[in-house]
């Protein structure tokens, strides 16, 4: 009886096969062992290319799981970025640890509402750098006083 024997450690599998040779005419036999050794080499390197292969894969699933991970940790960073700079504090900290219901009881208050007036004609009638110029000596003139009297910009649109 003749027996060969083969396994892999990484994916803990093995083969056997047994012939025996009271069976099998001799030629016949050494093609068999041929064919065996073949055979069990064969199965030994696409063991090998299945480790690896499947290694390799495994490895890119996981970079790519951890690249989506942290993309989304920085979207989430930006969201809470974005909160902070919208809403006053106790209302974005609740955003934050989201909490449906943000009440706040203001005893008084006062909305301002400004507006520049022939915004759209004054831009036809200045350079684009004046015009930034312009608007950026305004507004910061009004969020120096916002800043100065702790008063809380919603916030500033225009055309």
């Amino acid at each position: 009886v003749f027996s060969a024997y083969t396994y892999s450690k990484q994916l803990n599998v093995g083969l056997v096969l047994k012939i025996d040779r009271k069976e099998v005419e001799w030629p016949l036999f050494v093609v068999l062992l041929i064919v065996l050794f073949t055979a069990l080499g064969i199965t030994a390197a696409g063991i090998v290319v299945l480790v690896v292969s499947s290694r390799y894969m495994l490895n890119t699933m996981e970079e790519s799981w951890e690249k989506g991970r942290q993309a989304v940790e920085e979207q989430k960073q930006s969201f809470h970025r974005l909160v902070l700079a919208m809403y006053p504090k106790f209302a974005s900290e609740q955003l934050l640890l989201e909490e449906a219901n943000i009440v706040m009881e203001v005893p008084e208050a006062t909305v301002l509402f400004s507006d520049i007036c022939n915004f759209t004609a004054l831009t036809n009638t200045i350079t684009a750098s004046a015009m930034l110029e312009w608007l950026g000596y305004t507004f910061g003139v009004m969020d120096t006083v916002a800043r100065y009297y702790k008063i809380y910009k919603v916030k500033t649109i225009g055309d």
